[in-house]
């Protein structure tokens, strides 16, 4: 079997020519539990809503085996509320673990024919702020800027040192058939001023 390939559990679903209505309180989706409804409508305006709560994640070590750096992510928790034509996604979403992160914020999305447009994914918290714009092309190549500020490592990545990183990040790479990520490139300037604080 492949561990990758997409699957649904506990997913109860009605269609017709003119909606579609999906909810569940226990479901499964790659393996990731769920709760939440997704509602369609394909008339002259066509919608989509969505309002989705997944349970604790931690991305497969498979994904960034072929990488120098293999961090290993804490387990997240989120919830996404998504509204759309169909061609723009806009929303809220929410992620926090037990380390302490806890980040609320807006994602602005664009279905393009050959192309996943993110223009904008902003996550805040007390403390810290996440910027992300980028690029998913369907066949797997992806580019993008992150802006942080004041970012906690430590929040996100176990057994990792505290950091305050202020500063931006120049990411491109491809995602294979596999679901791994390969060949990243960063370019990064940023200022540190936690670890080294008493230095």
């Amino acid at each position: 079997k492949n561990p990758n390939a997409f699957s649904v559990k506990n997913v109860f679903a009605e269609l017709d020519s003119s909606r579609f209505h999906m909810f569940t309180k226990d479901g499964m989706v790659m393996g990731v539990g769920f709760n939440g409804t997704v509602d369609a409508a394909f008339g002259e305006k066509p919608s989509l809503t969505m309002n989705l709560a997944f349970d604790e994640y931690t991305f497969p070590e498979q994904i960034f085996e072929s990488l120098p750096l293999q961090p290993k992510f804490s387990s997240l928790v989120s919830t996404v509320h998504l509204s759309s034509d169909f061609h723009t996604f806009r929303g809220e979403v929410s992620v926090q673990n037990s380390l302490g992160l806890h980040m609320n914020g807006t994602v602005l999305l664009r279905n393009e024919p050959n192309h996943i447009a993110v223009d904008q994914l902003d996550l805040i918290s007390e403390t810290a702020r996440l910027s992300l714009q980028g690029i998913l092309e369907h066949a797997g190549r992806f580019n993008g800027t992150v802006s942080l500020t004041h970012l906690d490592l430590s929040e996100w990545i176990t057994r990792q040192q505290d950091t305050d990183l202020t500063g931006f990040l120049l990411f491109e790479g491809m995602i294979d058939s596999n679901g791994q990520v390969r060949g990243v490139d960063l370019t990064a300037e940023d200022e540190e001023t936690e670890m080294y604080s008493d230095k």
